[in-house]
C-alpha cells in the first residue's frame, strides 16, 4: 500500500514517539518520485545519516528490525547490495524518516568526482557516497544523467531506480 506524501513530510526527521507510518511504507510525491520510510542506523561507526547520503539495509539476520538502514558504508552489518534509498532529512540512530528509492533525485548527491554522464551509479565503501561502475559488478542504485560537480550531483542530475 502507499499513499501520496508532501515535501514538507519527506524533509522530517521523526523520533520514535513521533512515528506515524510503520517503516517500509511507501509513498509518492506529486512529480512522481517515490520513498520508503525507514529507521535509521548510524551503525558501529556511529555515523548520522545526512541529508542526501545513500543508505543501505542491516543485515536482519543480526537482530536488525525490517528497514533498519544505515550510510555507515563500511560497518560490516550493512548490506551494501541491499541499498534503500537517499536520504531526505538528516537522520540520528533510531530515528525514522524518508529515503528516496526511484525518480530524478531531489537531494544533491556525494560522489568521489569521478562521475560523467550515463555512468551507472553504486553505493560506495565511504559514509553515503556513491560512485560509478560496470554493470553487473554491484547492485546498480541508478544513473548519471550529468556529470557530478567536484564530488557532488545536483538535484536532478540523476536517475534514481532501486528494487526494493
Amino acid at each position: 500500500m502507499s499513499f501520496f506524501i508532501t515535501g514538507a513530510e519527506l524533509d522530517a526527521a521523526y523520533a520514535s514517539s513521533q512515528v506515524k507510518v510503520r517503516p517500509g511504507q511507501r509513498g509518492r510525491d506529486e512529480s512522481g518520485r517515490w520513498f520508503i520510510f525507514v529507521t535509521y542506523n548510524g551503525g558501529t561507526g556511529g555515523v548520522t545519516g545526512e541529508e542526501g547520503d545513500f543508505v543501505a539495509l542491516m543485515d536482519g539476520a543480526d537482530d536488525y528490525g525490517p528497514y533498519e538502514a544505515s550510510a555507515d558504508l563500511d560497518d560490516g552489518n550493512v548490506l551494501r547490495n541491499s541499498p534503500a534509498g537517499q536520504l531526505q532529512a538528516e537522520l540520528d540512530d533510531g530515528e525514522g524518516g524518508w529515503a528516496q528509492y526511484k525518480g530524478e533525485n531531489r537531494k544533491a548527491a556525494v560522489t568521489d568526482g569521478n562521475v560523467a554522464q550515463n555512468d551507472l551509479l553504486k553505493l560506495d565503501t565511504g559514509d553515503g557516497t556513491i560512485i560509478r561502475h560496470a554493470a553487473g559488478v554491484a547492485a546498480t542504485i541508478g544513473t548519471a544523467k550529468l556529470a557530478d560537480s567536484g564530488t557532488a550531483l545536483a538535484i536532478g542530475s540523476m536517475d534514481i531506480r532501486i528494487d526494493i
